[in-house]
């Protein structure tokens, strides 16, 4: 990780601390000889903020989010309605200034001050970048977590009826936007790829009248929202932020509920249903699209802009941080699907990816009779230089145990689950003779239901008495075949009678 915000002024001896933005005034107190609210932390200060994460080496998923959330919530400093909503936008013209084409003067860094009016911005969905105070009209401030979805207030009409804090006005999910895009395109719709672009509303940029998002189904059928390219890994990380800031449910007073990225809704009118706050107490409040989401963190990377704006979030505005602005590898680690490695702060990009990882298709489904077959084990091991290696479940380097009831065994053929019970597969491949990496795989087999332990009783009773099986249903056909002669044969004699009754009736009566 770098600090690549570039000064046209170099200013030495810098040193840290966090001002806040004041109630009354945009000056900054305690400033110092030095780039002060506008520097960026060095790579030691920003690993120190995650620094209780020190002994949690490996840990991802649910398990990461939660640590997480502990550590951007403890300085979180609530933002109000009137900072957040202010007419001057004074905390966005610092926090969303394009500082490569717009840099700090001396003064401002001497004052601790930015400029309020002729500012180059970086907005969403637009290359309209002048901020001019008396010509805002197509720009709004964008939450890319919308409030509908978890965090709005039932009872309010107006986003200044009554204070907000901390999801509906957190600035890392807050951006300057282009007004269409963000009202016609967006709105409430989850962010996502449109399937077929030819057949999507196509939304313009008010300011150039370009093209520059499109409104349409994806590929589940679902209405989304596609934003340009260059604006993708931006919304991505921010709403990354937001699933791991508001991952578990606090309270509804303060706007903290429980936010939770999904890759699919049963329908637009589920993907788009307004939710509070207290909704989420049971069950989180969902928005998408994950998968997108992930391509998208890959295939726009984090750039100067976010990791300058995530500085500034951090020094004056609220005092937390974006993880995966920090650390971009651990979006994978914390919403990615079967992922083998875990996070490390120790090792560069924060995580360890090092080892071997062995995994088998649909292990939770196997059951008693059921086979554990060798050839079906997807195993593979990640060198020092995070290259990625195949292994062959036969190749000689690579030995299995199983341990089952205390006792371990070597396994060099397929084995089949005769009792219930937890079996641990142990795996450790060599290389070079010299390294050895390892992984293991726990595999819990239920006891079988009654109505299986029938089924299995019988299927065994009949494979150890086949013969016997075979002379019953023999016997059995057979009497159905004489049963069936005799069924027709009395049908065939009743016929006969009937008709030589018939005879002697027509006699008698002439």
């Amino acid at each position: 990780m770098k600090s690549l915000f570039v000064l046209p002024i170099l200013i030495s001896s810098l040193s840290f601390f966090t001002p806040k933005i004041n109630n009354t005034s945009t000056t900054i107190i305690n400033t110092e000889d030095s780039l002060g609210i506008f520097r960026d932390l060095t790579d030691e200060e920003v690993k120190d903020y995650y620094s209780s994460l020190a002994n949690d080496d490996g840990i991802k998923g649910d398990q990461l989010l939660d640590e997480l959330q502990t550590i951007i919530s403890k300085d979180h400093t609530q933002i109000s309605n009137t900072k957040a909503w202010d007419t001057n936008w004074t905390i966005f013209l610092l926090i969303d200034r394009n500082y490569e084409e717009d840099p700090l003067t001396q003064e401002e860094i001497s004052s601790q001050e930015w400029k309020k009016d002729n500012v180059i911005v970086n907005p969403l969905y637009t290359d309209d970048r002048l901020w001019v105070k008396s010509d805002d009209r197509h720009f709004d401030r964008e939450h890319m977590w919308p409030k509908s979805r978890g965090f709005k207030d039932k009872y309010d009409t107006s986003e200044t009826l009554k204070e907000q804090p901390y999801a509906a006005t957190d600035m890392h999910n807050l951006r300057m936007g282009e007004s269409r895009n963000n009202q016609s395109g967006h709105n409430n719709k989850p962010y996502g790829e449109v399937a077929d672009k030819s057949s999507a509303t196509q939304i313009v940029d008010a300011y150039s009248n370009q093209v520059t998002g499109y409104l349409g189904k994806n590929a589940n059928g679902i209405t989304v929202y596609e934003p340009r390219d260059e604006d993708k890994g931006d919304i991505a990380r921010a709403l990354f932020y937001m699933a791991t800031r508001y991952h578990n449910y606090v309270d509804t007073e303060t706007f903290q509920p429980s936010l939770k990225l999904v890759s699919t809704f049963e329908s637009d009118s589920v993907a788009t249903a307004t939710l509070t706050c207290d909704s989420t107490k049971e069950t989180s409040a969902t928005y998408g699209m994950l998968d997108d989401l992930l391509k998208w963190h890959k295939e726009d990377p984090v750039d100067e802009f976010e990791i300058h704006r995530n500085n500034l979030v951090y020094n004056a505005v609220q005092g937390n941080r974006n993880p995966y602005v920090d650390y971009p590898e651990w979006a994978e680690v914390a919403f990615g699907e079967d992922v083998d490695y875990g996070i490390n702060i120790d090792v560069d990009g924060g995580v360890e990816k090092e080892g071997l990882f062995v995994s088998y298709p649909s292990s939770d489904s196997l059951k008693i009779n059921d086979t554990f077959k060798l050839d079906q084990l997807d195993i593979n091991y990640i060198d020092s230089t995070n290259t990625e290696h195949k292994i062959q479940y036969n190749d000689s380097n690579l030995s299995i145990s199983l341990t089952y009831n205390n006792s371990t065994s070597s396994i060099i053929s397929d084995y089949t689950f005769k009792e219930d019970g937890t079996y641990t597969f142990k795996f450790n491949y060599k290389v070079d003779g010299t390294t050895t990496y390892s992984d293991s795989l726990e595999i819990i087999i239920a006891p079988l239901s009654e109505e299986e332990i029938f089924m299995n009783n019988l299927q065994q009773f009949i494979k150890d008495n086949w013969l016997i099986v075979v002379l019953v249903v023999a016997v059995v056909a057979i009497l159905a075949v004489v049963i069936t002669i005799i069924i027709l044969r009395n049908k065939k004699a009743k016929k006969v009678v009937k008709k030589a009754v018939k005879k002697v009736t027509k006699k008698k009566k002439k």
